[in-house]
């Protein structure tokens, strides 16, 4: 009975020998075995590309402790939600996110659909960081549509390989998704969006940061489909302190309330 997990082709030890061993030259057999390694491992990477397969027995070895932080905030290599209504904050707290990346020498990625560039530029600049770490660190595009193109998916793609950042903001959900010609009352098209986008950014290892609007109307469920919020692995409420406005000369309090914690991140 073969095993269900399947795990990646090992090399024979005798073949794995031969191959460091340097001073010899291979046989006709061993360099027949070695290429039918290598069939095997293409082919077993095409299934895991294609199908997203994980060997779960090899990461059940590993230590499950409580996940590692990024920041104080955000628990490393997840998606993770501020949800708050219009002018309460957001948009500051994941600015301080992103440049206390930056200024650890992290890479970030900043895709921009309410703030534009000098609003943007502006709020880094009051919070301390040079324009030299954010040309070094930042990756900032504003307006982008993220679409279902696939031309766009696989620039994105580009983006995060060479790029490799610890976050990413999306700025905000409603708008991105907007842009895209989706709708965020229909929970199939969050999950498209989610799966092509922010979905490479969590294979690479970075943290996803969606900053989403509460109803006009009140609330405190986030504008659209439930779904955006059962997406997030961990979610913060965002607003401000009764009493204590903020403004361009006046610092203010903001009030943080997590929501949901999936994996009990400390």
């Amino acid at each position: 009975m073969t095993e269900a997990s399947y795990p990646r082709p090992q090399m024979e030890p005798d073949l794995a020998d031969a191959l460091a061993d340097f001073d010899r030259p291979l046989s006709a057999e061993e360099i027949a075995a070695v290429t039918q390694f290598e069939q095997e491992v293409a082919k077993w990477e095409q299934v895991r590309d294609h199908t997203g397969m994980i060997d779960l027995s090899e990461i059940m070895k590993g230590d499950f402790g409580r996940p590692p932080m990024l920041n104080a905030r955000l628990p490393a290599g997840q998606l993770v939600g501020y949800t708050g209504a219009y002018g309460e904050g957001k948009t500051w707290v994941a600015g301080v996110d992103t440049a206390e990346v930056m200024t650890a020498g992290g890479n970030a990625v900043w895709l921009d659909w309410e703030m534009g560039r000098r609003g943007t530029a502006e709020r880094f600049k009051a919070l301390g960081v040079s324009p030299e770490t954010v040309r070094k660190h930042l990756t900032y595009l504003e307006h982008p549509r993220l679409d279902s193109n696939t031309d766009m998916r696989g620039f994105f793609q580009m983006v995060v390989d060479r790029h490799q950042p610890k976050l990413a903001v999306v700025d905000a959900m409603t708008e991105a998704l907007s842009a895209a010609d989706m709708d965020d009352y229909r929970g199939i098209d969050i999950a498209r969006w989610l799966s092509w986008y922010p979905g490479p950014l969590l294979e690479a290892g970075a943290n996803v940061l969606l900053l989403d609007h509460l109803p006009l109307s009140g609330g405190s469920r986030p504008i659209g489909s439930v779904h955006k919020q059962n997406a997030a692995r961990t979610l913060y409420h965002v607003e401000t302190v009764p009493g204590e406005p903020f403004g361009r000369d006046r610092l203010g309090l903001l009030r943080m309330t997590v929501t949901k914690n999936t994996f009990d991140a400390d």
